[in-house]
């Protein structure tokens, strides 16, 4: 080999090895997930998901649906066949190499793969379902692949084949735990009859750009939730109302110091809040005694900002 460092992640390699070993870790860990995650969609699948242990006494567990229904198509069904391909084609190339069979089917391999479907931390895994699910011979092909780790490490095609697993397991797991999808506004792109697309913009935590499902426009998240914030500043909220927006952007600040900011008149009052048969109106004046006053989103949040900068804390 004449490479020093490790192609994935720049850790210098080991000797003769295509992954270094935090790398080779990672993989091995990924392997070994198969199994727990292809009986969590069978859960999933069944309506059945679990994120506790079970109640003692009621019903029984229930058997996962079978992996394919004829005439429908299940949910994270490609997400499997992704799965299938990758640690199925990987464990055929690496068998040929090493000119070995993998032992699918074998008793011990069965029950490798049977003992991977617990999930780390999980104590709700050895259950009748479980044991009475067949496993599956991605599952033992991957348990397999996972046992020949030096193996793995010093293949030339190491770092394409983590790739591959990497990004097959991660396709699997994103269909039984779906990310957070966060509401990023409307689409303004102009459409060519002069009408503004209007299409919803939704991406995931931590996602960078974001494609128009309708008009398929890239946007830049960041430039969006900035867009966002700024024609939130200008919204007039009571202090209540504050207290829950400014948590939920991310920048809390305790109801006390927005009580004395707005009692020492470091917030300014904006108008009052008004609510009658007609519905609830921002006024200029009070009109009764119910009435509350409202404040700037944007000065609450710029105190907030000061406050953090000269070394105190807003929350």
């Amino acid at each position: 080999m004449t490479a020093v460092q490790c192609t994935e992640c720049g850790r210098m390699l080991g000797y003769n090895a295509a992954l270094c070993r935090a790398c080779i870790d990672e993989l091995v860990e990924q392997l070994l997930r198969v199994p727990a995650l292809l009986y969590e969609l069978g859960i999933t699948r069944a309506g059945l998901g679990r994120t506790g242990a079970p109640s003692a006494g009621g019903r029984p567990a229930e058997a996962p649906l079978p992996i394919r229904i004829v005439g429908r198509r299940l949910p994270g069904e490609s997400a499997v066949q992704r799965l299938e391909t990758a640690v199925i084609g990987w464990a055929r190339v690496l068998a040929e190499e090493l000119g070995v069979t993998p032992a699918v089917g074998i008793a011990y391999l069965v029950q490798l793969a049977q003992d991977r479907r617990r999930l780390p931390g999980s104590t709700v895994r050895s259950d009748a379902a479980a044991l009475a699910t067949p496993v599956t011979a991605v599952e033992q092909a991957a348990v397999w692949l996972a046992h020949h780790r030096r193996e793995l490490a010093q293949h030339e095609a190491a770092p394409e084949l983590a790739r591959d697993i990497r990004g097959a397991v991660g396709a699997l797991a994103a269909v039984i735990w779906p990310a957070e999808r966060q509401y990023l506004g409307l689409c303004d792109c102009v459409r060519e009859d002069g009408e503004e697309c209007g299409q919803e913009l939704r991406a995931e935590v931590g996602q960078a750009y974001v494609d128009c499902r309708r008009c398929r426009w890239r946007f830049d998240v960041a430039q969006l939730k900035a867009a966002a914030l700024a024609n939130a500043d200008d919204r007039l909220y009571k202090v209540d109302d504050l207290l829950r927006v400014l948590t939920a952007l991310d920048e809390p600040v305790s109801r006390a110091t927005l009580w004395r900011w707005a009692q020492q008149r470091r917030m300014e009052p904006r108008g009052w809040q008004h609510a009658d048969d007609y519905g609830v109106r921002i006024t200029d004046h009070r009109i009764g005694a119910g009435d509350a006053q409202v404040y700037r989103l944007g000065d609450a949040r710029k105190l907030a900002t000061k406050d953090e900068n000269e070394g105190g804390s807003a929350a």
